[in-house]
């Protein structure tokens, strides 16, 4: 929504003789073939960096993902509340739950789903672990769920 799409940067080394190809073509990091490894290695950190969703694509579209992430949640959450969840079914929900809570800046939630996919991967098939893994992602859903139902003071 008015947003401008960039592609990822493109890194690259060019040979001496290049003529600014790769820049014109939209690289938006060129090295030099004598490139040191330091340079290389910050290029590639900087590159690799989060990027921040709300300065990509504005904190209002961040506010609507939230909702359709809450929207969503509400849905699927009660498949948390159910006891005796297999090991790898909590791991690829609680996958899916962390990296959807980071890139929308839900830190409690990805925190809660970071743990569960911990214990399930390392845990076992003992089932009262797992339901204890399981619980802390669904009370953490449940409690987001609740504030966003709440009336906010600009509402009320």
């Amino acid at each position: 929504a008015g947003a401008a799409h960039r592609p990822p940067p493109l890194l690259a080394a060019i040979a001496a003789t290049d003529d600014g190809a790769l820049a014109a073509a939209g690289a938006a990091h060129v090295l030099a073939p004598d490139a040191a490894p330091d340079e290389i290695a910050a290029l590639v950190e900087r590159a690799a960096a989060p990027v921040d969703l709300g300065d990509l694509l504005g904190s209002a579209k961040v506010d609507e993902l939230r909702g359709l992430l809450l929207e969503g949640l509400r849905v699927h959450a009660p498949a948390l509340a159910r006891p005796c969840m297999a090991a790898d079914t909590l791991a690829q929900v609680a996958h899916r739950l962390k990296g959807s809570a980071l890139a929308l800046g839900l830190e409690a939630l990805a925190a809660a789903a970071e743990r569960a996919l911990h214990a399930a991967e390392s845990g076992g098939p003992n089932p009262e672990s797992l339901d204890a893994a399981r619980q802390e992602p669904y009370t953490t859903i449940d409690g987001l769920l609740s504030a966003a139902a709440r009336p906010t003071a600009s509402q009320g």
